[in-house]
């Protein structure tokens, strides 16, 4: 997963958020679960 904001990283680099040994779809999995928590907190 890749997140691009102009708050944190002005030179354009992206935050990569990466699993130890999870495999694509289990850190996809886990980053969507951990932002439908975050939108439930401030929604």
């Amino acid at each position: 997963v890749e997140i691009y904001t102009e708050q944190c990283y002005s030179n354009r680099q992206p935050l990569m958020i990466q699993g130890p040994r999870a495999g694509n779809n289990t850190t996809a999995a886990g980053v969507l679960a951990d932002i439908l928590d975050l939108q439930d907190l401030y929604s």
